[in-house]
């Protein structure tokens, strides 16, 4: 098993940008040895929930001093 860049509870973000996300599950398919999966959350401007699955190569790791600053829209 390879060494997982996340784990449930980091936040993450798009390396291309966007909102912060939490790691809410992580995927692996041991037999197919494609990329690692991951189900994000997170919460858009209306505070509306929703969660996507992206593949572990689009994120980054988002500092928690960066966190507590959130972006304002």
């Amino acid at each position: 098993m390879a060494t997982r860049k996340y784990k449930t509870g980091d936040m993450v973000q798009l390396i291309s940008g966007g909102p912060f996300m939490t790691v809410a599950d992580y995927y692996e398919d041991q037999f197919l040895q494609e990329e690692s999966m991951l189900d994000c959350d997170w919460f858009d401007d209306k505070n509306n929930p929703h969660r996507k699955t992206f593949k572990e190569d689009q994120l980054t790791i988002v500092e928690k001093s960066i966190a507590a600053y959130p972006l304002v829209v």
